[in-house]
């Protein structure tokens, strides 16, 4: 705060008041950070995926640009937990991600949902590039992983949404890379792009996890 007191006879000068609000910047940008970040991994949660999605799609639309959305889900993770503890299944979690991210540039993001589920972003990318990243993602967690002192493997299943053609919004081709994703996991096929015309199999799977698409395009 700067106080002109150059007219003032005792002062002839500018008084300046100071304080310093590096703790009180430290504490909010801690709070912010973790309002928006998975506390176990690190990485952005939904509301942050959510924020960067949109953000995205409007200028996709803006340029006539396309995006990848991709729903990752860990395969097995359910047996490592019963049989090895939680401890075990955090430790292998966090060692996941750093192997998730040599498969991504830089520009692209990696999000935790909840669980063993994640969603991943690619700017620019269409179904040729989607389909590599995918690929990519499950070649990096094919080798073992050692966690509690043992070795343990796991799988993915990878579901692709592509804007425009699957979805003009976020929630739109959030649904629909979901779907892509139960497709991969009931066809065991590692990735799959999603079909507005799923299987019967598929449609029982969606309907029973109480999160099939209200509307197919």
């Amino acid at each position: 705060i700067f106080n002109n007191l150059v007219d003032d006879p005792d002062v002839h000068g500018i008084v300046m008041n100071a304080r310093d609000i590096t703790e009180r910047k430290q504490t909010a940008e801690a709070l912010r950070h973790q309002a928006l970040h998975d506390p176990l991994t690190g990485l952005p949660n939904l509301g942050l995926l959510q924020q960067r999605l949109e953000q995205a799609v409007a200028t996709a639309g803006r340029e006539g640009g396309r995006l990848a959305v991709l729903r990752l889900d860990l395969d097995r993770f359910k047996e490592i937990n019963d049989s090895f503890g939680h401890q075990t299944g955090d430790h292998l979690l966090q060692q996941a991600m750093p192997r998730l991210r040599t498969a991504l540039r830089g520009a692209d993001t990696v999000a935790r949902l909840g669980g063993v589920e994640f969603a991943l972003l690619l700017p620019g990318v269409a179904t040729a590039g989607a389909a590599v990243t995918a690929r990519k993602l499950l070649d990096a967690l094919e080798p073992p992983f050692l966690a509690g002192g043992h070795e343990l493997s796991l799988g993915a299943s990878v579901g692709i949404a592509i804007y425009p053609e699957h979805g003009a919004d976020a929630a739109t081709l959030m649904r629909h890379a979901e779907a892509a994703m139960q497709t991969a996991r009931q066809e065991a096929n590692g990735f799959s792009l999603y079909d507005p015309a799923p299987s019967p199999a598929i449609e029982t799977a969606l309907d029973s996890a109480g999160r099939r698409p209200a509307s197919v395009e």
